[in-house]
């Protein structure tokens, strides 16, 4: 009866039935609840060889395989709500990017609640996203490096009291298409698309949005409704990423799971959390 009555999107099976939109990828749960969230949102960098980092490395290739690299330049990462793990695909997602030597910029566009500039903290007051929009500062002085070769970073900035209005202006636009000249790809952690209206206008200039799907947390009807909002807008979607999947005793999953780390000859290691 429980079965029945969940409604939530919690297999590849339930993205092919009721959402008919490309699966990119099946990250699994991360089961350490007293993991520092930092390092698990950097996973591709700090543990190349765990499951976790192969589940975004499967992404960035189903994604390419998808459509020409050329025409996804920019991508925006969105969720119907918060705490699906829209940031954590963001980062890693830049990571295998530019571990295949691809030049990456990953920009922080959700003023609402910034998280890029804890995952890669620097010293001072860096100037973001905010502050150039509004002319306070040029492109190159928002631009910094991350730490990792290939990958740079331009933080949100300050929280601006007109957010939707900030993101839906000339200078952003001429940001991304002048961005677009030096970097092959932009990575945009936007905010929830169903929370604020800024991630449907972003959405709306960007190459394609890829959609972070939490397994057995979201509902279907508010993945649909996503959905429909964003073809309302001729979006395109570039697929789901469908994240923190249970494996379960008997199931493809756990198959997978164990079969990846017996081929590499390595321990099994913890799994990825929600984000």
């Amino acid at each position: 009866l429980l079965e029945f009555l969940d409604d939530s999107i919690k297999s590849p099976s339930d993205v092919v039935r009721y959402l008919n939109i490309p699966l990119l990828g099946i990250v699994p749960e991360y089961e350490d609840k007293d993991a520092d969230e930092i390092p698990i949102a950097k996973v591709a960098a700090i543990h190349p060889q765990s499951i976790f980092s192969e589940s975004f490395r499967q992404v960035r290739t189903n994604l390419f395989f998808s459509a020409p690299a050329d025409e996804m330049r920019s991508i925006l990462i969105t969720s119907s709500t918060a705490d699906c793990g829209k940031t954590t695909t963001a980062v890693n997602l830049g990571i295998t990017l530019a571990a295949e030597g691809k030049k990456v910029l990953l920009v922080d566009a959700n003023f609402r609640r910034p998280a890029l500039s804890r995952m890669f903290p620097a010293e001072g007051t860096p100037r973001g996203l905010s502050n150039l929009l509004v002319g306070q500062v040029q492109e190159p002085e928002a631009i910094r490096s991350t730490g990792m070769e290939g990958l740079a970073l331009v933080e949100s900035g300050p929280t601006p009291p007109n957010p939707a209005e900030l993101l839906n202006s000339v200078r952003m636009r001429e940001f991304l298409n002048h961005q677009k000249k030096h970097y092959d790809h932009i990575i945009i952690d936007g905010p929830p698309m169903l929370v604020v209206t800024d991630a449907k206008i972003l959405a709306g200039f960007t190459d394609g949005t890829l959609l972070v799907v939490h397994a057995e947390d979201t509902p279907r009807g508010v993945v649909q409704r996503m959905l429909r909002e964003l073809r309302a807008g001729n979006v395109r979607i570039l697929g789901v990423l469908l994240n923190a999947v249970r494996p379960r005793r008997g199931g493809y999953f756990q198959e997978s799971y164990d079969r990846y780390y017996e081929y590499i000859g390595g321990e099994k290691g913890t799994i990825l959390p929600g984000g």
